[in-house]
């Protein structure tokens, strides 16, 4: 279950509620923080130190023509230009020996040295 979405783009919330994704009041973030997403099912765009904080990620794409790219869009548009939802599960981990920096920060391995 959607927990918070991030996006700039209100039509994109009216749209997952249409289409039975996200039900009720839902907190809806501009721009993610750590704190925010830590633990959470979260559904939106965020980068990869961030979605590996989270519970969940799931992408909604949307495959826009870049002179739609940085505008307001209508829930039409949304509707003309959405890809299928896709949830991931990501894990973070040291580039050294692979273990899991998702809850664990610090690689023991290496003495907590990234």
């Amino acid at each position: 279950m959607i927990e918070v979405i991030v996006t700039r783009h209100p039509a994109l919330v009216k749209y997952l509620q249409e289409i039975g994704m996200v039900e009720g009041e839902i907190e809806v973030l501009s721009h993610a923080t750590p704190e925010a997403v830590r633990g959470r099912h979260v559904l939106g765009v965020l980068p990869h130190s961030l979605s590996c904080l989270c519970a969940s990620f799931t992408e909604v794409p949307l495959m826009l023509p870049a002179e739609l790219r940085g505008t307001e869009l209508s829930v039409e548009q949304i509707r003309q230009f959405v890809g299928e939802p896709v949830t991931y599960m990501v894990q973070a981990s040291c580039p050294s020996c692979g273990a899991s920096l998702t809850n664990n920060p610090a690689c023991i391995e290496h003495e907590g040295v990234h």
